[in-house]
């Protein structure tokens, strides 16, 4: 039985701590494995999350004092790359956060981490609308953000939203990949 413990991390001195404690390890886990293949050093996760933390929250999922899940958002304006392209689409883009990171440890998937995960971004999350940006083909992610009423981000013709990502994969080449965008819009 799973005891969940879902907890803000409150500080880049308590950050540096989880990943250099499983925090990195998990983030492998999540992404250096299909479809992603995604080869992040270390320095850069710290990067990322720091930045995360300095803009936005991050919450990590324990079970039994073990990480097993994270969760980050932040305001769309200060994912760049992500905003110029949502503001093509959105017309408030401005008042949107986005969902930047959610991972689960693979051996415990479907027992409730992502879920509550899910469920503190809709709570904590100041903005009513959010934007979250995935592989074309993760069909778990676009499933768990649908199941949370995400809906697919379209040109007027019915076509997705995408964007080219490059990153390093564990083959050691620098490949591009297609991410798609889904929007949550509450009232």
């Amino acid at each position: 039985m799973l005891s969940l413990d879902f907890r803000q991390v409150a500080s880049n001195e308590e950050l540096m701590g989880y990943i250099d404690n499983g925090l990195y390890d998990l983030y492998d886990a999540c992404f250096g494995v299909a479809p992603y293949f995604e080869d992040i050093e270390i320095d850069r996760l710290r990067s990322i999350f720091m930045g995360y933390l300095d803009n936005g929250f991050v919450y990590l999922c324990f079970n039994e004092d073990k990480i097993v899940g994270f969760m980050a958002a932040i305001p769309l304006p200060s994912q760049g790359d992500v905003y110029n392209i949502a503001k093509e689409h959105i017309v408030n883009a401005d008042e949107y956060w986005y969902h930047a990171d959610i991972g689960a440890a693979p051996q415990l998937r479907g027992k409730g981490i992502a879920k509550g995960l899910m469920q503190i971004l809709l709570d904590k999350t100041p903005a009513s609308s959010i934007l979250m940006r995935t592989y074309e083909n993760n069909e778990d992610s676009k499933g768990l953000h649908k199941r949370f009423g995400f809906n697919l981000l379209t040109h007027p013709d019915g076509t997705p939203v995408t964007q080219n990502v490059e990153g390093k994969r564990k083959s050691g080449h620098v490949e591009i990949d297609k991410r798609i965008f889904m929007t949550l819009v509450r009232e």
